[in-house]
């Protein structure tokens, strides 16, 4: 059995089992409001909005780990869902989640799974491992998001435009790449620091992890 890193929450706030269900209640409830808070912040763009939200994402694949993590974004895709507005610029509901952001919901799912598996490997204890995890999960967040903006711009639309493939590109990626890059290094220089500051090296364990 492969053994795994310990993840930032975990060596923060321990699994206890007296504790495990308010531990993992708070966790989730805060990281779906972390999610909906980062994105009202940013600029309204048409069809999607430049936000903080691929930072939030980022940073709670990487503290959570890939359980707590992904359940973490599907709370926060039912509150969507149910008509919360939680989703970027205050939208919500299913109608929104069938729009253009719905692909990039998908993506933070697969996203925060892929870095926080990564971080169980240790990949968020050093700059480069962490910037490498970083631009890895920034990609598996635009894999499904412009797949599925270039069908709602295409085939699925009223009025399917020429080239959705490059319109998607065009307004789905390129404005947000110097952003993410941007946010890709504030983790990396962030995460190893914290660690160093816990005091460096997580402990090893391969008990106690799969705790939600």
């Amino acid at each position: 059995m492969m053994i795994r890193h310990t993840t930032l929450v975990q060596r923060i706030w321990p699994w206890a089992e007296d504790a495990n269900l308010v531990r993992n209640l708070v966790l989730l409830f805060g990281g779906a409001l972390a999610l909906a808070i980062a994105g009202q912040v940013g600029v309204s763009m048409e069809p999607v909005p430049m936000t903080m939200q691929s930072l939030a994402v980022l940073t709670i694949g990487a503290a959570y780990g890939p359980r707590l993590g992904a359940i973490t974004v599907l709370l926060y895709a039912f509150a969507a869902a149910i008509g919360l507005p939680v989703l970027a610029d205050g939208r919500g509901g299913i109608g929104e989640l069938a729009g253009p952001l719905g692909g990039y919901v998908v993506g933070f799912l697969l996203a925060v799974f892929v870095v926080g598996t990564l971080a169980e490997r240790g990949w968020d204890r050093s700059m480069r491992k962490t910037l490498v995890a970083m631009f890895t999960g920034a990609a598996v967040i635009y894999l499904p998001g412009l797949l599925w903006l270039t069908l709602w711009l295409g085939p699925f639309s009223n009025q399917p435009v020429d080239e959705p493939v490059q319109l998607a590109l065009a307004q789905g990626l390129e404005p947000f790449v110097f952003s993410d890059a941007v946010t890709a290094v504030v983790v990396a220089l962030s995460l190893p620091a914290i660690w160093g500051f816990l005091g460096g090296k997580s402990r090893k364990s391969a008990d106690k992890l799969d705790y939600y």
